[in-house]
């Protein structure tokens, strides 16, 4: 476990970059990359902290944490509403500005974009990493003095390289949706379209489902497509 502080001239961001490992896999024709933690998705918890945190708790500070399994980003204070963040609807989480003065700062800044839009961008960056897996979504959680955004390690526990029949017995817990990994490789041995696939698991929202699901397991090479140059074609399905 690593701990560091937010103090005056602490680059947090490069601090991050250096104490965390970036894996990779061969391709025909160049290497994909696999962060342990997405650099957009993490910079803007940072950024939120600093924004949102609450100034009047004495001797706390922003500090982030860095485990093997996660890294953890916490700030003093809680939800400026009093609710705690882990009981409501993570999708909709009004914005609302502990310091606006603050926020208009780093707003000109460049450091932050337009408003509500910080938990957002968290979650998405992650689901769009190549080695994302529906157990590694970000986790936030809040009381009374303290906000804390967990960042899963991308990397732990599973592997950067494709999924092939000898290995399919080793992710049989995996779940999507409402069926396990395993279940899907063998409904998809039948090219299936994405409508089909998103309806065998139970699952809602087109576009979520293919950032968050559909998308990683054509990466990770657990899915392949019938039409590989064509990937927006009305007529494409998806097999294992």
């Amino acid at each position: 476990m690593i701990l560091i502080f937010l103090r005056k001239g602490d680059s947090v961001d490069a601090f991050i970059k250096r104490n965390t490992k970036l894996m990779w896999r061969k391709t025909p024709n160049s290497r994909e990359k696999f962060p342990e933690y997405q650099e957009r998705g993490y910079f803007e918890a940072l950024v939120n902290a600093l924004i949102h945190r609450d100034y009047l708790v004495n001797g706390s500070e922003v500090h982030v944490v860095i485990f093997d399994d996660r890294m953890e980003i916490y700030s003093p204070g809680g939800m400026p509403d009093g609710t705690m963040i882990q009981d409501r609807n993570i999708e909709q989480i009004p914005s609302t500005r502990r310091n606006p003065v603050l926020a208009d700062i780093f707003a000109r800044l460049g450091y932050m974009e337009r408003e509500g839009s910080g938990i957002k961008k968290i979650r998405m960056s992650s689901f769009s990493s190549p080695n994302f897996t529906p157990d590694k979504e970000p986790q936030f959680y809040s009381d009374r003095v303290q906000f804390v955004v967990t960042f899963p390690n991308l990397n732990y526990g599973h592997k950067t390289v494709q999924v092939t029949d000898q290995d399919t017995d080793q992710v049989t817990d995996q779940v999507i949706g409402s069926v396990t990994l395993a279940a899907l490789v063998a409904y998809c041995k039948t090219p299936r379209t994405r409508k089909e696939i998103q309806e065998y698991c139970g699952l809602s929202g087109r576009t979520n489902f293919r950032i968050k699901y559909l998308r990683p397991l054509l990466n990770n090479g657990t899915l392949k497509m019938t039409l590989p140059d064509k990937r927006n074609s009305g007529n494409q399905k998806y097999y294992s």
